[in-house]
C-alpha cells in the first residue's frame, strides 16, 4: 500500500484548494467574506455617521472599529484551528475562505462582454463594486482602462498576498490579512466621506500588501528582462496612488502594450495620476489578455511557492 508523506498530502490538499476555489467558489451570498463585508458597512454607519466630525475622532473611530470587526473572527479561528486535531484540514478551509478570487474573475469577463455589446451602463454597474471612483462619467475607453487596472491591484492584494502570509505565518493571519484588505476595499481612503475615518485601515492594509506587490513586480521584472528590456522600479507615491501601485500600472503598461493610469474622478473632482504610455489605447481584448497574464502568473507562483510545503516550509 503506498503511504504518503505529510507534507505531500500537504501539498496536494493546498494545491486543490488553491484551484478548487477558482473553479468551484462558494455562492457570493454564503461566502463568510460577503457576511463581513455587510457587517463592516453597517458598523461603519453606526460609529461613522458623517464626515464632519473631527479627524481625531474619525481616525480613533476608524482604529477601533476594525478591532472590534477582525478580532473575534480571528480567535474563533484560531481556537478551533489550535484544538482541531485536524488543524490542516481547517488551515485548508481557511485558506478556501481567504482566496476568493473567483467572482471578481467573473464580473470581470461579464464587463468584458457588456463592452462588446456596447452596454455601457451594464459594464460600469459591474465596474463600480470594485473601484472607488465615479464610473458614470467613464466612456468605453475609461471602462477598459479601469478594468485593465482594478483586476491585477485585486489579483495581487487577495490572492498572492494570502499565499504569501499564509506561507509565512500560517492560516490565522493569512485570513486576518485578508479581512483587513475587504476593509480597505469597503471603506476607501481616497473618497471624502472615507479620508480620515479609513486612514488606519489603507496604511495598515499596504503596509501588510507590500510584498505581494514587490513579488509580482519581480515576476514581471524577469519575464521583461527575458525580452531584453529592463522594468524601472523607481515611482514615487503621489497624493492619488501609492508606489505599489504605480509601478504594477507601468507593468502592466509595458506587458501589455497599452496606455494605462490618466487622471480619475473622485466625489465628482478630477484628480490627477501619471499616465503609462507604453502602447496604444486598450481595446476589448487586452482585457482578456489581462486575464491571461494573471492566469499564468498564478501558475507560475504556484510553480514555484507550492514546493515550500513538500520542504518542510509551511508555517503549521
Amino acid at each position: 500500500m503506498l503511504l504518503w508523506q505529510p507534507d505531500v498530502l500537504h501539498w496536494l490538499l493546498f494545491s486543490l484548494v488553491i484551484w478548487g476555489e477558482r473553479l468551484l467558489p462558494l455562492p457570493f451570498y454564503l461566502h463568510p467574506l460577503s457576511i463581513f463585508h455587510s457587517l463592516a458597512m453597517r458598523m461603519a454607519k453606526r460609529v461613522h455617521p458623517s464626515c464632519a466630525r473631527s479627524r481625531t475622532q474619525q481616525r480613533i473611530s476608524g482604529l477601533m472599529a476594525p478591532m472590534v470587526l477582525i478580532t473575534p473572527w480571528l480567535v474563533i479561528a484560531a481556537l478551533i484551528y489550535w484544538l482541531s486535531p485536524s488543524d490542516w484540514l481547517f488551515a485548508a478551509l481557511l485558506l478556501f475562505i481567504s482566496l476568493r478570487t473567483h467572482s471578481a474573475i467573473r464580473d470581470h469577463t461579464s464587463i468584458q462582454q457588456a463592452l462588446e455589446l456596447q452596454q455601457k451602463q451594464l459594464a460600469r454597474e459591474f465596474l463600480q463594486p470594485y473601484v472607488a471612483r465615479d464610473s458614470k462619467p467613464l466612456s468605453l475607453l475609461g471602462i477598459r482602462k479601469a478594468s485593465i487596472e482594478w483586476l491585477p491591484r485585486y489579483w495581487v492584494e487577495s490572492w498572492l498576498g494570502v499565499i504569501f502570509w499564509f506561507l509565512l505565518a500560517g492560516p490565522v493571519v493569512a485570513l486576518g490579512y485578508r479581512m483587513l484588505i475587504d476593509l480597505q476595499r469597503a471603506w476607501p481612503a481616497s473618497q471624502q466621506h472615507w479620508r480620515d475615518f479609513a486612514a488606519p485601515v489603507a496604511a495598515f492594509a499596504q503596509i501588510a500588501s507590500w510584498p505581494a506587490f514587490f513579488l509580482y513586480w519581480l515576476l514581471l521584472a524577469l519575464r521583461q528582462l527575458l525580452s531584453g528590456k529592463v522594468l524601472p522600479w523607481s515611482f514615487t507615491a503621489q497624493r492619488w496612488i501609492t508606489a505599489p501601485e504605480g509601478r504594477l500600472l507601468r507593468a502592466l503598461s509595458m506587458r501589455l502594450k497599452c496606455r494605462l493610469g490618466g487622471p480619475v474622478f473622485l466625489d465628482g473632482i478630477k484628480r490627477q495620476r501619471p499616465r503609462f504610455q507604453y502602447g496604444n489605447e486598450p481595446e476589448n481584448k487586452e482585457l482578456q489578455a489581462t486575464r491571461r497574464l494573471l492566469l499564468h502568473s498564478q501558475i507560475t507562483c504556484w510553480l514555484l511557492l507550492s514546493p515550500l510545503f513538500l520542504l518542510g516550509f509551511s508555517s503549521f
